[in-house]
């Protein structure tokens, strides 16, 4: 696969703002894809990269930014761009191929500054009777959700927070789901078609799938379950995701010693209500570990795994059907053995894949896709975000105003941090922003990150205890 062009924006907390406009000589046979970025994504004083894709191959390029930024070098496909004042100014880019068509395309952009940071405030939340199990947060309602598995009864325990700003563990109702089989380890929900939906794996294997009959359940009566099948005794984690307006379930079958399955079951229907609506294949037969994540880039679905090296895998549907493995293409964002495939996760940023995991020496490490549709390690801009990171849950990333965001346990430290991009394509360490979430000791596992209209909410556990804790972020961050 050829790549004429790259993104990248190496900006520290910033916004810029890139449209298109029309503009210039068109020459047919040479097409320009909108400028990159299109949004705010930086601050006055730090730098951006911009680019766009040709259509053709370009042999020059002369790029314009105004008064609004200066650039070392215009004659370059992807130019690093130092951003001055605070404001919106127009730009302009030509690219012209070996037999002289050319093409022109004006853009704005604007530079602003980026509020800082909220500060957490933690406290304890109980959901379940002792040690919480995996727990999963979502935002259904305007409110936060929670869900988690007790670790006596193992039936699947639903929190749904009274408030938008919840303060306390008093401000948080709670219901058990009971006719799910006795759970074994991995819970996940999510919102789809307006109602809750959770993924869950019993002792004995199953995969069932639990979703809300009505918007606001409040009882067990208000679920219906569905076994979708059996994906063995040592099967770990379970992922759920809507894909073009049908629900897609992929698990891993969970014999670290021994490569075994990735599965994934997709709905053949909006509504799914038996096992028959539902086509199930095998990924791929000889993956490594946990966890199995789901993204959707540019409509197509993303699962990402462990190889069988224990490399990181990703897999990308070639278009909308989904029901084969022949469906996919398949490529590792970074081949090197001693990467930890485990504990990998999933995010997407203006059309660009983010893939954020931890390497064998615990450095939390980020693979950034720098093409819409990457299909090789040489699609990906790695670097390092943190040392001593062990992020062990299943949503520990989110997007929040087109930043990423992750909570995760460091190992050196014990505690629970946050962090945050400070653009939307980060390409270094200090195009991060880390956080203490919770500075007590042993804090952190088990952790999870999302937001919603109006507050940041995390959930943890603290390992002093066993005590599932909740932190609420006074904005959005």
């Amino acid at each position: 696969m050829t790549h004429r062009n790259h993104v990248l924006i190496s900006t520290a907390s910033l916004l810029l703002l890139a449209g298109c406009g029309g503009g210039g000589a068109t020459t047919p046979g040479l097409t320009l894809s909108p400028v990159f970025p299109r949004a705010t994504v930086g601050a006055p004083g730090t730098s951006a990269q911009f680019n766009t894709e040709p259509s053709a191959a370009v042999t020059s390029w002369s790029w314009s930014f105004g008064a609004g930024g200066t650039v070392a070098n215009p004659n370059v496909p992807a130019p690093t761009v130092q951003l001055g004042a605070a404001g919106t100014y127009n730009g302009s880019v030509t690219a012209t191929t070996a037999d002289g068509d050319s093409e022109t395309q004006n853009f704005t952009y604007t530079i602003a500054p980026v509020n800082a940071p909220a500060t957490l405030a933690t406290y304890p939340f109980e959901i379940t009777d002792g040690e919480p199990i995996e727990p999963f947060i979502v935002v259904h309602q305007g409110v936060f959700w929670v869900c988690s598995s007790d670790p006596v009864t193992r039936e699947l325990r639903i929190a749904q927070a009274t408030t938008a700003a919840p303060s306390s563990a008093a401000d948080w109702a709670r219901h058990t789901l009971s006719e799910t089989s006795p759970i074994r380890f991995s819970t996940t929900m999510m919102v789809f078609d307006g109602r809750l939906t959770a993924v869950l794996i019993s002792k004995t294997g199953e995969v069932q799938i639990a979703r809300a009959l009505v918007a606001t359940p409040t009882q067990s009566s208000d679920w219906e379950v569905l076994t979708l099948g059996n994906a063995g005794n040592d099967a770990a984690d379970v992922f759920v995701i809507e894909h073009l307006g049908r629900l897609t379930v992929g698990w891993w079958g969970g014999d670290p010693a021994n490569p075994t399955p990735v599965e994934l079951r997709r709905a053949l229907t909006a509504d799914p209500h038996d096992v028959s609506d539902w086509a199930s294949f095998v990924l791929d037969a000889t993956a490594n570990h946990y966890p199995v994540d789901l993204a959707i880039l540019n409509d197509r679905l993303v699962v990402s795994y462990a190889a069988a090296n224990g490399a990181p895998k990703i897999a990308i549907s070639k278009g909308a059907q989904t029901l084969s493995a022949a469906d996919f293409t398949f490529h590792s964002p970074d081949p090197d053995p001693n990467v930890d495939g485990p504990d990998a996760h999933l995010g997407v940023v203006r059309d660009r894949l983010i893939f954020l995991y931890h390497q064998d020496t615990g450095t939390l490490t980020c693979a950034r896709a720098l093409v819409p549709l990457p299909d090789s390690a040489d699609d990906y801009q790695i670097h390092a975000v943190d040392t001593g990171a062990r992020p062990t849950a299943r949503n520990a990333i989110a997007v929040i105003d087109d930043r990423l965001a992750f909570s995760y346990i460091n190992t050196n430290t014990r505690t629970l941090r946050v962090i945050r991009a400070r653009s939307v394509s980060p390409s270094v360490a200090s195009d991060w922003e880390i956080r203490e979430a919770d500075a007590s000791p042993e804090t952190g596992r088990y952790s999870g990150i999302v937001a919603s209209s109006s507050h940041i909410g995390v959930i943890y556990m603290d390992e002093t205890n066993s005590q599932l804790k909740f932190a609420l972020g006074e904005g959005r961050w």
